[in-house]
């Protein structure tokens, strides 16, 4: 009887620990999939700015997005509020497309996407950033520095010499970290 009740004790006390490792583990509510974010940004980052519209990301990015900064039927930006407590954002996507050129700034046209992750634990969120700045075209040995700083900014050209800008962040708020990547693709006009 004695040896039962011990093996009954340990099999719970196993399944206990299973359930509260994969509740760890799994995503919080309002969270989208990160690694489809990541995949879908790489094909973003590799387009060329003819296949580029908000109608296009809209149609084709892993979360609902909808249209803001709107005005005549037109919009400059796309989000996905996943994930919003108290006016804090924990998950979400912002998109900001901008065709129109700025030549005080010499930029002829410019997208930055913003995307907010969080977990309970800190090494899966700065996994989540690095798969999305690797995807961005950060070379893998610059991304596998994220998180030794709080913030930290990169700048590089990517394969078609378009100026890139990834901006990170990572912060703990009520034992939930959460990170913000930027990833600003900027093409700038050429200097006669």
């Amino acid at each position: 009887m004695t040896l039962k009740l011990l093996l009954c004790r340990a099999v719970l006390l196993g399944m206990c620990i299973c359930c509260y490792a994969s509740s760890q583990d799994k995503a919080l509510e309002g969270c989208g999939n990160a690694s489809t974010i990541a995949v879908r940004l790489a094909e973003l980052e590799k387009s060329s700015w003819k296949e580029i519209s908000l109608e296009r990301i809209q149609a084709s990015w892993p979360t609902r997005l909808e249209g803001f900064d709107c005005a005549n039927n037109a919009c400059r930006s796309l989000v996905h509020q996943g994930r919003i407590v108290d006016g804090y954002i924990y998950c979400g996507q912002k998109i900001d497309l901008d065709l129109q050129p700025n030549s005080d700034a010499g930029v002829e046209k410019s997208l930055t996407v913003t995307v907010c992750y969080s977990s309970r634990q800190k090494g899966r969120v700065l996994s989540v950033a690095r798969s999305l700045v690797e995807a961005s075209g950060l070379p893998a040995i610059e991304a596998a520095t994220l998180g030794r700083q709080a913030e930290q900014n990169f700048g590089f050209k990517n394969h078609q010499g378009e100026h890139v800008g990834v901006f990170f962040s990572v912060t703990e708020r009520g034992g939930i970290w959460t990170v913000s990547v930027q990833v600003q693709r900027i093409f700038v006009a050429r200097q006669s």
